[in-house]
């Protein structure tokens, strides 16, 4: 039995794992294989993501991509599949935090998860959800007012600890020079209903050209906040828009770019 168990983790580090890691078709394996042998790569280990005991949701990370495990699915995406993330955002304790994200795969089903684990945490995150919604009891608060939530009492943030970071971390990674290449080549780049263009940020009806372009700044509800100048002065905010790391790191770098050619 013990000499299974080795063979089968041999197999795995020295056959499968190259396989997995290697770009089509350099693996020499289609797609549909690739996610058979993710999907027994993510049963045959424990996952590094976890909500813990009880969680509905799992996930194991993997040189190229993630695997992850909804009920009795598993579906496997590489980095470059992570498609739209949606921050879900709380003023949490005084203080705007992330409380999850909602990940839509090209290719992929969907998957949403939360940070705040424990009782509380479930039920915190649930009515973070809930414009409208007040929740008190002797664990805490969670209020929502217009759109805008907030969590008072001993929240609990140690579910699926580092893969919302890593999440993003990997969708700037790919997603941030495609979206640059696109701008410089004079295109619109569309993070939901904001435009960057190179005359300047536009929210389909509001326009801000580069010239009075001041800065953009995440809101406590999660929306992007534009300003201009002189002053600063509010321009337009957009809520509930995809990708904002990648969107954040496209200005500071358009920013950037043009104080160098300034």
């Amino acid at each position: 039995m013990i000499g299974l168990i080795a063979g089968g983790l041999g197999l795995l580090v020295g056959v499968v794992v190259p396989l997995l890691v290697a770009p089509f078709p350099e693996n020499l394996i289609g797609p549909g294989i690739g996610v058979v042998l993710l999907a027994f790569f993510a049963w045959f280990f424990r996952g590094l993501f976890s909500a813990g005991r009880g969680g509905s949701l799992r996930f194991w990370e993997c040189p190229n991509g993630l695997v992850y495990m909804q009920g009795r699915r598993i579906s496997a995406i590489r980095w470059e599949q992570l498609g739209l993330v949606f921050r879900r955002v709380a003023i949490v304790n005084g203080q705007m935090s992330i409380i999850g994200y909602s990940v839509q795969p090209i290719g992929a089903p969907p998957f949403d998860f939360s940070v705040l684990g424990g009782a509380f945490g479930n039920l915190a995150s649930v009515g973070a959800g809930r414009s409208g919604l007040s929740i008190s009891t002797s664990a805490g608060i969670v209020r929502n007012f217009g759109g805008v939530a907030y969590i008072q009492g001993a929240v609990d943030a140690s579910a699926y600890v580092g893969l919302g970071t890593l999440i993003e971390e990997h969708l700037v990674a790919h997603q941030l020079p495609l979206v640059r290449e696109t701008y410089q080549r004079g295109q619109t780049v569309a993070f939901g209903q904001l435009l960057v263009h190179q005359r300047g940020l536009s929210d389909g009806v509001n326009v801000v050209t580069w010239d009075e372009y001041a800065q953009a700044a995440i809101h406590d509800s999660g929306s992007i906040q534009v300003f201009k100048k002189p002053g600063n002065q509010p321009a337009f905010q957009i809520s509930g828009l995809p990708n904002i790391v990648v969107l954040m790191a496209l200005l500071k770098d358009i920013r950037e770019n043009q104080k160098y050619m300034g």
